[in-house]
């Protein structure tokens, strides 16, 4: 299953997949910086699409799909984006494999 195809599937996120990184705000663009931007297959706007759902509760922000070369299946990044005091400070949190295979098995039933 691809990334665009699991986002679509998933409650609440039907509409969510943007190509490259346009779910993210413009100017959170300018924090994710990819090796080959043409391997960006998409993102989805995680935080947005449950704030009305459940607005206080602990998600990612965005969800970032990349393609890398030495990979059969697309790469799902998991981003955290933390403004401090109104400063453009960013904190990155990006989940390790094993842990985001777990989270969009359990999220999106892959």
């Amino acid at each position: 299953m691809t990334f665009k195809e699991a986002v679509e599937k998933t409650p609440g996120l039907k509409n969510a997949h943007k190509l490259g990184l346009r779910a993210l705000r413009a100017e959170d663009r300018p924090h994710v910086v990819a090796e080959d931007t043409r391997s960006l297959t998409g993102s989805a706007d995680i935080d947005t699409a449950f704030q009305k759902l459940d607005p206080n509760a602990n998600r990612w922000d965005f969800a970032i799909a990349y393609q890398h070369a030495n990979r059969t299946a697309e790469f799902i990044y998991w981003l955290e984006l933390q403004r401090f005091s109104g400063q453009s400070r960013y904190q990155e949190g990006i989940m390790a494999s094993e842990l985001a295979q777990r989270y969009r098995q359990a999220t999106w039933q892959v």
